[in-house]
């Protein structure tokens, strides 16, 4: 039943004490979990989607869903409506960007599950909807350089993306190239041959409809995480 939801939003929170009771106000060491370092928050959308994820994390540790539809309303609007504060980035991570026509293809569990399989840790995250502004903006370094350039920058602003910070757990130095070594060729037929398991040979399609942008240089780290999560409404 889970695989028919899909994600609306995504933010990785850091809340305060007071935010955490509020958000679980008859729960007390679900609120103490949710202030103990980031949060992950995900609003899923689907049918009968409040009981597909509470099944989908029966058993689990560390996972928390909505009682009912009402519940849900009132922390989706606590967590996603301004007032929690986003997670602090890393200055040694690199950004992944989960492109818009794999976040609607459904891939985005995925990519997630092979990050973190990889050694990587979520640091800082949040689901944006860019205006082909925006996303030339962002993509302005690959001006002149790229030739897909502008049809990257068109398909960024064609529906909502995923932006994650990632630190390798291992070696936090190395998380820039080791996050480029885990995407791949931006070409996924030639990632196909050359790294079969990369997450563009794994979730591309072409391209343009590459399934994801990494950081390329651990200069434009920093400038791209400011990008998403500080200078982004």
């Amino acid at each position: 039943a889970a695989a028919s939801l899909a994600v609306s939003e995504l933010r990785v929170l850091s809340l305060s004490p007071s935010q955490a009771s509020s958000l679980f106000p008859h729960d007390s060491r679900a609120a103490a979990r949710a202030c103990a370092g980031p949060l992950v928050a995900i609003e899923l959308k689907g049918a009968r989607a409040v009981s597909a994820w509470r099944a989908a994390i029966a058993g689990r540790a560390g996972a928390e869903g909505s009682a009912d539809g009402a519940e849900a309303a009132a922390q989706a609007k606590l967590l996603f409506g301004g007032s929690a504060p986003l997670a602090r980035c890393d200055p040694r991570g690199g950004l992944l960007l989960v492109k818009p026509h794999a976040v609607r293809e459904g891939r985005l569990g995925g990519i997630v599950r092979d990050v973190v399989a990889a050694g990587f840790e979520l640091v800082a995250g949040r689901s944006a909807a860019l205006s082909r502004v925006n996303a030339s903006e962002f993509l302005e370094v690959y001006q002149g350089v790229s030739p897909e350039a502008r049809e990257w920058a068109e398909e960024l602003s064609q529906g909502g993306c995923v932006a994650l910070q990632l630190v390798l757990t291992a070696e936090p130095q190395r998380s820039v190239a080791a996050l480029r070594e885990l995407c791949g060729a931006h070409d996924p037929a030639v990632a196909e041959r050359i790294h079969p398991k990369s997450l563009r040979a794994r979730y591309g399609e072409d391209k343009v409809r590459n399934g994801v942008h990494c950081t390329d240089l651990p200069e434009d780290a920093p400038l791209e995480a400011e990008y998403f999560f500080s200078l982004l409404p």
